[in-house]
C-alpha cells in the first residue's frame, strides 16, 4: 500500500478522467462500461491492460464514436501503474459475473485516495468498496446505473475527495499486507485448532 500513499490528485479544474486497470476478457464487462460511457459526453477513461477481447473492445469504441475520449494502453509496467492511476480521479470495475473474485486493483486505487466504482457481484469486491464511502456500486450488466455513477463522480470533485480519504483510511484500518497476513495466520490456527480437537475416524 506504501507504494500508491503518495500519489497527488488531480486538479479539480481538470476533465474528469476514469481509469479500468485489468485483462480484457469478457467477465470484466468493459463493453457495458463503453456502453455508459457513451452517455457522459464530459468523461475520459483509460484503459490498461490486455486480452482477447482487446480488438472487440477497440471496435466497439470507435462505434460508439469514442476514439477521442478512450485511450488503450496495452501492457503497462508496474513501474508505471502508479502514474497511470495518479492521471485518474476514479477507477472503475465494472465485472460481470463471480469470476472476478476479488478485485486487488480496487484496494490498489483506494490506497492512491481514489473513489472507486463497483458492481454489485456476489464476490470479495463487495467486502472492499462501502458504497457511498468509499465509492459507487451499480447493479450487475446495468449500463443506466453505471452511466449515472459515473457522471455522478465527473461532476463532483469534492465528493471525489471525500470518498478517496475515506478508501485510504479504509485500506490502512482493514487492507494493509501485515494485517491481512495476520488475519491469514489467525484463521490457519483456527482451523489446525478445530481438526486436531476433532476425534480419529
Amino acid at each position: 500500500e506504501s507504494r500508491w500513499a503518495d500519489l497527488p490528485r488531480r486538479p479539480m479544474d481538470a476533465p474528469p478522467r476514469a481509469l479500468f486497470i485489468g485483462r480484457l476478457v469478457k467477465f470484466k464487462g468493459l463493453d457495458v462500461l463503453l456502453r455508459a460511457l457513451e452517455r457522459v459526453p464530459d468523461l475520459r477513461l483509460d484503459i490498461v491492460g490486455t486480452g482477447p477481447e482487446g480488438p472487440r473492445l477497440k471496435t466497439l469504441t470507435q462505434a460508439l464514436a469514442l476514439a477521442d475520449r478512450v485511450r488503450f494502453f496495452g501492457e503497462c509496467p508496474d513501474d508505471d501503474l502508479p502514474r497511470r492511476m495518479q492521471e485518474a480521479d476514479f477507477l472503475v470495475l465494472p465485472s460481470v459475473t463471480v469470476d472476478e473474485m476479488f478485485g486487488l486493483v480496487v484496494l490498489e486505487a483506494m490506497a492512491a485516495g481514489r473513489p472507486v466504482i463497483t458492481s454489485a457481484v456476489p464476490t470479495g469486491v463487495r467486502e472492499v468498496n462501502v458504497p457511498g464511502e468509499t465509492g459507487l456500486e451499480v447493479p450487475v450488466h446495468d449500463i443506466r446505473s453505471l452511466a449515472e455513477a459515473l457522471d455522478a463522480l465527473s461532476r463532483d470533485p469534492f465528493r471525489r475527495e471525500k470518498m478517496g480519504d475515506a478508501g485510504r483510511a479504509r485500506v490502512e484500518k482493514y487492507f494493509t499486507r501485515r494485517l491481512m497476513a495476520e488475519r491469514h495466520l489467525t484463521l490457519y490456527e483456527r482451523v489446525l485448532a478445530y481438526n486436531q480437537s476433532q476425534p480419529e475416524g
